[in-house]
């Protein structure tokens, strides 16, 4: 008998957006057999990592398995996957949106003046202690719990 069955692979998180924030995460994907999985990802420039071809991995048991995201520069990425089975049967490509969310920006007027010590006034209140201060997305993207401050008269 021969094996004429495509293998089906699947992203954990096929139907939604991935959203970082610069750090590494992990993809996570499964597929129905054993074989190589073939991938590559297209970066927020439209470049393809590899440039040429796909990276590979074999896979001897069925289940799930991961891929690592490292990308820092801000944008939208596509990671594309598809895999063999062990006589050759391809599956269809698939793909896993990934955006890395940019730093928030926080613009506190012109002619400001921050001297050491001083509180800093930002739209109708007063930050008296930055460690307190709650950040937000618009977009539902990942809050960060820091801000910078850049001081730029001397």
């Amino acid at each position: 008998m021969v094996d004429t069955i495509s293998p089906n692979a699947s992203f954990s998180e096929q139907n939604q957006e991935i959203v970082t924030n610069g750090e590494e995460i992990n993809v996570y994907w499964t597929t129905t057999e054993a074989g190589t999985v073939y991938y590559k990802l297209k970066t927020a420039e439209g470049n393809f990592i590899p440039a040429k071809g796909y990276n590979s991995k074999t896979i001897e048991t069925v289940g799930e398995d991961l891929i690592g995201f490292n990308q820092t520069v801000y944008g939208n990425y596509e990671l594309l996957l598809y895999m063999q089975d062990k006589v050759g049967n391809p599956s269809v490509e698939i793909s896993q949106k990934i955006r890395v969310n940019a730093s928030p920006v926080i613009g506190i007027g012109e002619e400001r003046s921050v001297y050491k010590g001083r509180d800093i006034e930002i739209g109708d209140g007063t930050v008296k202690n930055t460690s307190l201060l709650e950040v937000s997305h618009a977009d539902g993207g990942n809050a960060s719990r820091s801000l910078k401050v850049v001081v730029t008269n001397t």
